[in-house]
């Protein structure tokens, strides 16, 4: 099979190993009928289980990114199960990859909102309950996934046990601003595409692409070459983005909400040791936008246990970047019966 092609990419003197291992196949896969409240419209979400599930069991639920990224990029993560033997559930939220999609509700603005994903995590969540009898599970969100397993804790759902957040700040804006800076840094004829851009020239959009593509080869991915599984999730979105559009958006500034707020700063406090009493896991790498002064926090705000690790070799794709060393960290948080406060 001939090697993809691969954007132009940074030098990158120290690079991350990437991906040692493959994925296993899932054990089963469905999916699970889902009404969206004061909606007129009837969907399925698509999971996929690595495991069996019965009454003791505490699945790792795992939130992907996006909006709209499926749950693709997160496969790695199914080796939590062969390692440590925790049951591992995936699924692609409503309006990408293998659940309803809903492409004629493209820029519908009251459909694709934080709420309907909310809703769908508690409705697959009820599922497994009635199936298996489960009480509790684990939830874990990178990037966007982080922002939506956040704002599901903020519900005070009493089956969460223990919640993984990794590279995103607390506030939309602050990530973006390091961004900002990062870019004086770039080749001149990178740095003239995004000016142009910002002053409103209409940029051919293969050509902004391939200079964010450059920018994303030092904070998305400092991998060489890029791995697949990072190539495919631009490919996923370029196919289908009725979610992502809608409620992001991308322009020479990258990936902005349509809707910024401060909802995660605000609402940090809402994550106790009652909503998460299993305590909470923040990553983050050192090389991604998202740096450790946007990402503080997710480590002083919220009143239950907090473990932090920083990953020296990483930026946004810690799961492509260090695998091994990150799956050896979730395997240690979702094992330890009470995680202690830790910074780093």
């Amino acid at each position: 099979m001939a090697a993809r092609k691969q954007p132009r990419l940074p030098p990158i003197p120290n690079p991350p190993p990437g991906p040692q291992r493959s994925a296993p196949p899932s054990t089963t896969q469905g999916k699970i009928p889902f009404d969206p409240a004061n909606f007129d419209i009837t969907g399925e979400t698509a999971y996929w289980l690595w495991g069996e599930l019965d009454a003791t069991s505490v699945p790792l639920i795992v939130l992907h990114g996006g909006p709209g990224a499926t749950h693709k990029g997160n496969e790695a993560l199914s080796l939590l199960h062969t390692d440590y033997g925790i049951p591992v559930i995936m699924y692609d939220q409503m309006g990408c990859g293998g659940s309803t999609r809903f492409r004629e509700r493209k820029g519908d603005e009251a459909l694709w909102t934080p709420e309907l994903f909310i809703d769908e995590l508690a409705n697959l969540i009820a599922y497994f309950q009635a199936q298996h009898g489960i009480k509790h599970v684990d939830l874990i969100g990178h990037s966007w996934g982080a922002r939506l397993g956040a704002m599901f804790a903020y519900t005070q759902h009493p089956a969460i046990r223990k919640l993984v957040v990794g590279n995103v700040g607390t506030g939309m804006k602050d990530g973006h601003a390091v961004r900002e800076k990062a870019r004086e840094a770039l080749p001149e004829d990178i740095k003239a595409v995004f000016r142009r851009a910002k002053e409103g020239e209409k940029v051919p959009p293969e050509e902004l692409e391939a200079a964010v593509f450059y920018e994303f080869g030092n904070f998305l991915c400092r991998v060489r070459p890029w791995p697949d599984h990072v190539l495919n999730m631009f490919d996923t979105v370029r196919e289908d983005d009725t979610v992502y559009s809608t409620m992001y958006g991308f322009n020479a500034g990258g990936s902005l909400p349509r809707k910024p707020n401060d909802f995660m700063e605000k609402d940090l406090h809402k994550i106790t040791a009652k909503t998460v009493p299993g305590g909470m896991l923040v990553v983050s790498g050192r090389y991604d936008n998202y740096t450790s002064e946007t990402m503080q926090k997710w480590f002083t705000v919220p009143t239950c246990k907090v473990m932090w690790v920083r990953f020296g070799l990483s930026s946004h794709s810690i799961m492509q970047e260090e695998p091994e060393e990150y799956l050896e960290t979730l395997g240690f948080f979702l094992k330890m019966a009470n995680p202690s406060v830790v910074g780093s």
